[in-house]
């Protein structure tokens, strides 16, 4: 039996002032104005309790929740009412959150993570693995945030993009968000596994909210109230949220890692039917007009179902390096869309307002998509300048084959012009670099963490799938006392091109509309 109690501290604050054509932009404002230059953008204190019971070291269970409070949301700078995107009593309020962006950024709250039971046994002569409840396994070979959104994991867990990008120190295992599921295992012989996965819920990812720090788009996700449309706004209604999965059957996947000699690796096939945690958009102008300041009519955001994807993954070591490479095949993806108009009599790329799609699917654009990753990570004992250098570094690509549903609204049409445009191939790299020194004092570690990612080619089809010429970078210097106690304090800065037009403004990628938002950043982290 083990109980264990992280406790994880942030103060961080912001550097860069604000760029008068982010903060002009109604819809993507609202976390910008909130926070002047010099303000504190986070005083947050997190706490990640798990607790672990094992039985004659085969059968157990596990339960982990997470808690948090940040300070710095408690007072907000905002003072322009007329693009806040928060509503009360029916009119836009500046320096307000949503209650559910005041959860989720403020506190004090908390959530369950893990909450399973597993059990491992032999059984027809193979080893076999379980676990039912909510729980995270990952497929696949990604290393890196960025590789997750092009690899055969994609959307197998929703993932907590607001607690990634806000919460220095956060690990993985409170990123990738746990679902409720079975996972079985078993183990055919020494060079071959095979798995099943199936789920019973399932989650959107969780986008920093409108009023956050780091939030690029007020309309999304289920924090916000309402989209400015020049004098009127459209009002946020529920989420088209898939009740079920893939037909009947619901998510599920199959997957098999297979290591023959001859290949001196590890090869992995995989197939899964998921449910997209992305959302596209649907708005019902001039829909059941009600009398509040400004109403023209609702919005809802829905999600793409019934997605297949097929992958191939092969791990080795080469050369000293650990590398690992995916290449797969998605089947009725969501691609990157205009909204889609519900109206009464639909033109091409509408849908008629009596056929709004139910607990399931989405009317926008969808296709078929190759994507693939190439990555490396290794650890240099006694390198020239310092004690120890680990470094990890991925590629990415993707490319779109063809557009199945609605290509009226889909971006890369011909006919759209904007800096966002989809090209039919994307490129992306991403870099982690830290150089060590032991014992610098006593007990005392020092390390230099620097990271880099950008889009290099095009931009990619997909919502969030990178985006030529944006990216992010942070530097810092962090000390591990004890191999108990962390220390970290850091730079991130976030880049990226917009354009401007009589419409509005085109940012291509949302660390472009993050550009202005650099910050310095301070953790302690301990565990008990």
């Amino acid at each position: 039996m083990r109980w264990d109690n992280t406790f994880r501290y942030n103060i961080g604050g912001r550097v860069q002032r604000q760029d008068p054509v982010i903060v002009g932009d109604a819809n993507s404002d609202d976390g910008d104005r909130n926070f002047a230059k010099g303000s504190l953008v986070t005083n947050r204190l997190d706490v990640l309790s798990e607790f672990d019971l094992v039985w004659r070291r085969a059968w157990g269970a596990r339960v982990a929740a997470a808690l948090w409070y940040d300070d710095a949301y408690r007072h907000l700078d905002n003072t322009n009412n007329a693009s806040a995107n928060t509503l009360v009593d029916g009119a836009p309020r500046a320096a307000v959150l949503s209650p559910y962006a005041k959860r989720y950024l403020k506190g004090p709250s908390g959530e369950w993570l893990d909450a399973f039971v597993f059990g491992n046994f032999d059984l027809v002569g193979m080893q076999w693995n379980i676990k039912a409840g909510q729980h995270t396994v990952v497929w696949g070979d990604s290393l890196l945030l960025g590789g997750a959104l092009h690899s055969v994991s994609y959307a197998q867990n929703s993932v907590d993009l607001l607690k990634g990008a806000g919460t220095p120190g956060a690990e993985a295992k409170e990123l990738f968000r746990p679902r409720g599921g079975i996972t079985l295992q078993a183990q055919v012989d020494r060079s071959l596994s095979v798995a099943g996965q199936w789920f019973y819920n399932w989650q959107a990812a969780h986008f920093p909210e409108s009023g956050a720090y780091l939030s690029g788009a007020d309309l999304l996700n289920f924090g916000a109230d309402s989209l400015s449309a020049g004098p009127t706004r459209l009002w946020n209604q529920q989420a088209v949220a898939p009740s079920r999965y893939s037909g009947s059957l619901g998510d599920w996947g199959l997957s098999a890692r297979w290591s023959p000699q001859w290949v001196r690796g590890t090869l992995g096939f995989y197939y899964r039917t998921t449910t997209d945690i992305l959302p596209q958009l649907i708005t019902l102008p001039n829909y059941k007009p009600l009398p509040e300041i400004g109403k023209a009519g609702e919005y809802r955001t829905a999600y793409g179902d019934n997605i297949h994807i097929m992958g191939i993954t092969l791990s080795k070591s080469i050369g000293g390096l650990s590398t690992g490479a995916e290449l797969s095949y998605r089947r009725n993806m969501p691609l990157l869309s205009d909204p889609v108009q519900a109206v009464k009599a639909p033109a091409p790329g509408q849908i008629s307002i009596d056929n709004l799609p139910g607990a399931q699917g989405t009317p926008g654009a969808l296709g078929n998509t190759y994507h693939g990753l190439v990555n490396a990570f290794s650890t240099i004992s006694a390198a020239p300048w310092a004690d120890s250098l680990s470094f990890a570094a991925e590629l990415t690509w993707m490319r779109w084959i063809k557009v199945t549903q609605n290509a009226a609204v889909f971006r890369g049409r011909d006919d759209y012009t904007k800096l966002d445009k989809p090209s039919r191939d994307f490129f992306g790299a991403a870099l982690n670099f830290t150089p060590t020194w032991f014992q610098v004092w006593p007990s005392v570690d020092l390390m230099v963490p620097l990271s880099y990612s950008r889009g290099v080619r095009g931009n990619a089809a997909v919502l969030a799938g990178g985006n030529e010429g944006a990216g992010s970078y942070a530097l810092g210097i962090a000390g591990d006392i004890r191999s108990k106690h962390r220390i970290d304090l850091k730079y991130t800065g976030y880049f990226g091109n917009y354009s401007t037009s009589a419409t509005g403004t085109t940012f291509n990628g949302a660390n472009a509309g993050t550009s202005d938002r650099g910050w310095w950043s301070l953790t302690f982290k301990t565990t008990f």
